[in-house]
């Protein structure tokens, strides 16, 4: 078959009818697909939209893990779609459950000392006993590129006009951002280190930190973790001096309903934002961005 990969029609299969070796291909128990000859090394998923590539195997990394499937006429429907079922499914089912598995076993001490981390910091505040005057901050992952400084500028015009930048709120806009996306961020936000102290008492600020996504450190990890991991990395323990963070997508902006708000514990939102195709919702839309300017 061939896919367009950068702009240019590749074949994504290519036979070759001149090996010369006596090697061949290996596909482990735990899904890895190795070379018999040479350093072992694994057929790995770069990024989406990115050829694969053969790096040295690693333990538990979820990039390595490969399937191969046929796809079949589904026989449930009328218009004669097809689906796509692994090649063995009670072996890949089998595969799946070992690698969960060994997942959870490894991942367990790490989950484990975090819960008690947090069983400690909520003993530790518990009655409003928090270390420092009350604040609150909104965290962002910032990526390289222009694409988000848009909904940047969105936060820090609704952040000013419903007045969550006043003094009593408390609330600071905080921004991870990747090195490549520092020259865009707006002159008005400041920089600052690990061993910032928020400004207790003030009107709220609009401050950002270099940081490396884990994504960038380790291609094990989807991008979007890069918004989650920024709130506990390496280089994130000034955000220990906020009573709340909210941790949101920059693709938002923040409504009166924040006023006030200072909730106790973890609050998780399992709702989700669409617009539904309706245009009555994208007219709304049109209106609010022309009353703002």
């Amino acid at each position: 078959g061939k896919a367009k990969h950068e702009n240019k029609t590749k074949s994504t299969l290519v036979v070759s009818t001149t090996c010369n070796t006596t090697g061949y291909w290996i596909w482990t128990s735990q899904g890895r697909m190795t070379w018999s000859e040479g350093c072992t090394k694994c057929v790995t998923s770069m990024k989406a939209n990115i050829p694969v590539a053969f790096t040295f195997c690693k333990e538990l990394s979820e990039d390595q893990n490969v399937e191969i499937g046929e796809y079949h006429e589904h026989t449930d429907t009328e218009n004669g779609s097809t689906v796509l079922r692994p090649k063995d499914v009670q072996e890949w089912k089998i595969r799946q459950a070992a690698i969960r598995n060994e997942q959870l076993a490894n991942n367990k001490a790490v989950v484990t000392k975090a819960l008690e981390e947090i069983d400690q910091d909520d003993l530790m505040h518990v009655g409003g006993g928090f270390k420092g005057e009350r604040r609150r901050a909104a965290v962002f992952y910032l990526d390289k590129g222009k694409g988000a400084i848009a909904s940047v500028y969105w936060w820090i015009h609704a952040w000013r006009f419903i007045g969550l930048n006043a003094k009593e709120e408390a609330f600071d806009i905080v921004i991870m951002a990747h090195p490549d996306a520092v020259r865009n961020i707006p002159e008005e936000c400041k920089e600052v280190k690990e061993e910032y102290v928020p400004d207790y008492g003030k009107p709220g600020e609009c401050l950002y930190k270099v940081y490396v996504g884990i994504a960038y450190r380790d291609n094990s990890f989807d991008s979007y973790m890069n918004s989650q991991e920024c709130l506990f990395g390496p280089g994130s323990h000034f955000l220990a001096n906020y009573k709340v963070l909210l941790r949101a997508d920059l693709d938002t902006f923040p409504t009166p309903r924040l006023l006030g708000f200072w909730p106790e514990g973890v609050i998780a939102d399992k709702g989700y934002g669409t617009m539904m195709g309706k245009e009555s919702i994208k007219n709304a839309l049109r209106q609010l961005s022309c009353a703002a300017g």
